[in-house]
This record gives structure tokens, sequence and C-alpha cells, in this order.
């Protein structure tokens, strides 16, 4: 058995990547790293906000399944994770996480050896890696930053990089990402290096492309000008305040795209930095490296901003690149759909576990691929409760309501809303879903079809409220575009 490394980066979109097309270079090491891995194309979250979709990594599951929505964010104890399992095959098992909910609290841990909330003010401090994992003192990172000095010729680099760790020590992982990622990135190391009593299995979660979004030096400024005033002008409910009150228009949603940019440049050279480590240690080969993300992010896409409302692809279009061991599966592009869950079965599958499969976790190994990918929303109660917390008044849109969306192997999708009604799109010639028909094209997902993988999942939706309904057009109204 070989080690897995499984790195989760919080919300980050493949529409974002120009390992994905995008128009900007926000992932040169990633497009570098294809060519020893496998990148998958078409992979979608199962969910387009964190809960339901980890749920869904966790236990191959869809939200319908394992039961986490808006309501519900906790895993319940008789579920079987996929760490577990790991550990019943003899993997020591390390589980790292920088968002609050992926949590002790909420039963994300069972099944590690070793779990470390790098979220908590604690985990945060300049001379601290993880609560309970090492208690580094100051001069390591003082050595750091002067050895990073001497690498990029910048004398200054050791103060700015000492400032930049103080003004983040106390804040929150929401208000500044930056420390709990190196701190994270290093403990990855340390586990990496230290004596095992089997090969690792270690899951990190890292907030960096979430909002509020900052990226260090010197990576800030390279998409948008250092002192534009939305660098430190919006938090990581930007998308609340804006669906609430409008605040944001074309051109500052812009900015903060590019701001989002920046974030993914630079998490694009901590996994450069970690495969050098890998491959310094001569881990590289043996090693099954996989890059992911629970899901995307919209910045005016639709009429929406952020993630949580939607099935849009801007929302669960996510990457999946897997370095396999051995130089299996090298520099391959796949372009058969799949979905975050399937990671449960592959790992199974390169554990070689002899345990059952979930039946909607289809290992990335098998012959036989998955014929549809799945995403639901089963309650958006919370996410209008936020936006009315700032708008007492706010009347939700017609995207904001439970809906699940359905993409087959010829990229035909369907998206069914609360309401009723139905949104059909051709991905090939609509890639960004502009188009909707009413009726599915050829080769589509008639309604019938959606109605039936709805209840074999035992999709069950929050009911909306009659407001909702009022401006979505009610029943078999056109949806929203």
């Amino acid at each position: 058995m070989n080690p897995i490394l499984i790195l989760l980066f919080d919300t980050l979109g493949a529409g974002h990547m120009d390992l994905y097309g995008y128009r900007r270079p926000t992932t040169p090491f990633l497009r570098r790293l294809a060519e020893e891995a496998t990148t998958y194309e078409r992979c979608f979250s199962s969910s387009p906000w964190t809960v339901p979709s980890h749920a869904s990594l966790f236990t191959g599951l869809y939200p319908s399944q394992h039961g986490l929505d808006g309501r519900n964010v906790t895993l319940p104890e008789w579920q079987t994770t996929l760490p577990r399992v790991m550990r019943e095959c003899g993997y020591a098992t390390v589980g790292m996480s920088c968002n609050e909910f992926i949590s002790v609290g909420s039963g994300f841990e069972r099944g590690f050896d070793r779990f470390y909330e790098a979220w908590r003010p604690e985990a945060l401090g300049p001379s601290e890696l993880l609560a309970g994992l090492d208690r580094r003192p100051a001069g390591r990172w003082i050595a750091e930053a002067v050895r990073e000095a001497v690498r990029r010729r910048s004398p200054s680099f050791p103060i700015r990089y000492g400032l930049e760790r103080r003004r983040t020590r106390l804040h929150p992982v929401t208000d500044c990402a930056t420390p709990s990622t190196r701190n994270v990135l290093t403990a990855i190391r340390e586990v990496l290096s230290a004596p095992s009593a089997g090969p690792v299995f270690l899951f990190a979660n890292l907030m960096q492309t979430h909002a509020r979004f900052g990226a260090p030096e010197p990576f800030a400024g390279t998409f948008v000008p250092r002192s534009h005033p939305l660098r430190g002008g919006h938090d990581a409910w930007f998308g609340v305040e804006h669906h609430a009150n409008g605040r944001f228009d074309a051109d500052a949603l812009e900015v903060l795209a590019a701001l989002y940019d920046e974030e993914i440049l630079f998490i694009d050279a901590c996994v450069r930095d970690l495969v050098g480590f890998l491959k310094e240690r001569r881990l590289w080969d043996a090693t099954t490296l996989i890059i992911t993300s629970d899901h995307g992010e919209c910045f005016g896409e639709h009429g929406l901003v952020e993630h949580a409302f939607g099935v849009y692809n801007t929302n669960i279009h996510i990457p999946l690149l897997v370095k396999y061991p051995g130089g299996l599966k090298r520099g391959e592009r796949d372009d058969g759909i799949c979905q975050l869950q399937d990671l449960y079965a592959t790992c199974l599958d390169l554990a070689e576990a002899p345990f059952p499969r979930p039946r909607h976790s289809t290992s990335l190994l098998a012959t036989e691929r998955r014929k549809l990918a799945v995403a639901q929303v089963l309650d958006v109660g919370f996410r209008i409760a936020a936006c009315r917390s700032r708008n007492p008044g706010w009347v939700p849109p017609p995207f904001a309501q439970p809906c699940h969306g359905i993409v087959n192997r010829q990229l035909r999708k369907v998206i069914a809303w609360g309401d009723g009604s139905f949104n059909h799109y051709d991905l090939t010639t609509d890639p960004g879903e502009e188009r909707p028909a009413v009726a599915p094209p050829q080769g589509g997902i008639g309604q019938d079809v959606a109605e039936a993988v709805a209840d074999s999942l035992g999709y069950a939706p929050v009911v909306p409220g009659a407001e909702i309904l009022a401006v979505s057009g009610g029943p078999g109204g056109a949806g929203p575009a």
C-alpha cells in the first residue's frame, strides 16, 4: 500500500484555472504537473457548498442519501466514512481542516487517528504549527523567511513576511487564510517525514480560495493593484451582502474575481513546493496525490454571487487532478464525467480494500464509468435567513430555491427547480449555460428521467415558501436562467 494525499482547496472552481482553459495564467505549475498526472476534465461536485459536498466525499453518497443540508450539518455516528475504512485497511489516517464546518463537532474527524483543526485561533500564531502537533519557536519561521529572501534575492522579504504574520496572527481563517494554509502545508511535510506504523492516508481542507480574498506577497498585485479598495473591502459573506443589498456592480465583481485568481496563483505555488518536497524525499513515485475542491464560486454569472444557490457549472464544475503511483495514467486528460464522491471508491481500489463500494461512488480506475452526474441543493433556508439578516425586506429571487441538476455522458444537462420548472442545456454548444430551453435537446435528459433519478436517490427538498414561488412564476414557470 502506498501513501494517499488528498488536497481539497475549498471553493476552487475549475472555470478559473488555465489548466481548464481559463483566460488568466492562474495555474502554471498545475499545467506542468498534468504531464505527470491525470486531469479529469468533467468532474462535478454533489452540492454547491461545503458541508454536503464534503459529506459526499467522506461517505460516497449524494446529499439526499447522507442527509446533510442547511438544517443538519453533522455526520451521523453510524455512517461509515472513508478515513475509517482506510484505517481498517492499515493506513495511518490524518485529517487537517481549515474550515470550521469540517470539524470535530460535525463528526468529520471520525476515522482519523489524528485530526487537526487549523481554523481555530490558537492554531494560527506565527510560532505555531497546529495546536497539539507542534509548538515551534519564533526563530524557526524567521529562519525560513531569511532563506526565502535569499532564494528570491529580496532583502526586505523577512520584514514584509513578519509584518504579514503579525497582522494576520489573531484573525479568523475567513479573514485571512494564509497563516492556516502555510501551517497545514508545513504539517503535511512533518507528517510525511515522521515514522509511521503504516502508509499515510492524509486529507487536508485548505481555505485559501474562500473569501475573504487576499493573497500574500508576492502574488498580491498580480491581477489587481495592491491599493484597490476592494482588496480589503469585502468579507467572507460578500455574496450574501450582494444578494441582500445589491452592493457590487459588474466592474466590482470582476475585481473580486481577479482577487480570487490571485489566491489560485498562490495555491498553485504551494502545490509546487509540496511536490518539490515529495520528490526531494523520494516519496513522489509511490504517492497518490489528489488535488480537488468541494465547489466553485460565482461572480455574477446567472445573477449569482459566491456559492450555495443553484447548480450551475460555475458552482459545481470542480478540478480533479490525480497523480497515481508508479506513473499510472501519466499525462492523460480524461473527458468522462465523474464526481467528488468517486474518490471514495477510487481510494478503496488503490488500497485494494476488501470492502464494498457505495453504489453511487464509481472508481476512477473502473472499466465502466458513471453515466450521470448529479448535484443537489436540498435546503436554501439558511441562506435566505442570512440575506434577510442584512435586509429584512429581501424577496428571494428565482434561484433561491431547492434544485437538482443532472449531466449525462453526452453533456446534456437538466436543472429541475423546486417550483416544478425545468431548464435544459447542451453543454457542448453552451458551456456557460446561457441559453436555457424548456425542452431537452437531442440526446438530452427528459423530465421523466430527471424525476426518476430524484426518486431513486430519495431527493426530498425542503418545500420553498410562498414568497419564493411568487417570484419564480409558480410551478411550471420558466425557472431561473
